[in-house]
């Protein structure tokens, strides 16, 4: 019999300018910190699917999921939720991905853990959820990472952080395009 999985779930409060201002140093920052942090094995699939929808639209989040996790995804497009999937975006056409979160290959597990490492050093020290940092201290490679869903959903929410998901049209209307090609930032 194989290894089930615990179900995690983290949602992270992004910078807000609002409260942080356009302060350089994110070490000082109240904001871009997580408020909720879940692990847990529920009785089936579909409860824990529906834990996941339900965080959403509590913190009124998006969701950033591995994309292997099809059925995670399709409960959300069932329940008239797709809205709370987050896709990657082509900066330059503003064509969304075919499937919402990413791929963990190799490449973006190191990618992941490349982001939890500057969270840690730039904000461990107003983390709230020694539970996460305890997977932090105790995971010992990639290869350990289907042990650690708290860190993994850690891990996706920063990486979701990073996603240009919604911003291709904020950013398409900044700039023009020339004929050249040359993107040129417009003067107003």
């Amino acid at each position: 019999m194989g290894y089930q999985s615990d179900g995690g779930i983290a949602v992270l409060y992004e910078y807000d300018p609002t409260i942080d201002g356009n302060k350089d140093d994110p070490s000082t920052w109240e904001s871009r910190r997580f408020v909720a942090s879940y692990r847990y094995r529920t009785a089936s699939l579909e409860e824990y699917n529906e834990d996941v929808l339900m965080a959403c639209e509590y913190f009124g989040g998006m969701l950033y999921l591995e994309r292997n996790k099809t059925r995670t995804w399709e409960h959300f497009i069932t329940r008239a939720r797709g809205g709370y999937l987050k896709f990657d975006q082509n900066l330059m056409t503003g064509q969304l991905s075919d499937k919402p979160g990413f791929y963990s290959l190799t490449a973006n597990k190191d990618e992941l853990f490349s982001e939890i490492k500057d969270y840690i050093a730039f904000r461990g020290h107003k983390e709230a959820h020694t539970s996460f940092l305890e997977e932090c201290r105790n995971i010992r490679s990639k290869d350990e990472m289907t042990k650690y869903d708290r860190l993994t959903a850690h891990g996706a929410a920063l990486l979701g952080s990073r996603s240009s998901h919604g911003k291709a049209e904020e950013l398409m209307a900044a700039y023009t395009i020339p004929l050249d090609g040359i993107f040129q930032k417009r003067r107003y």
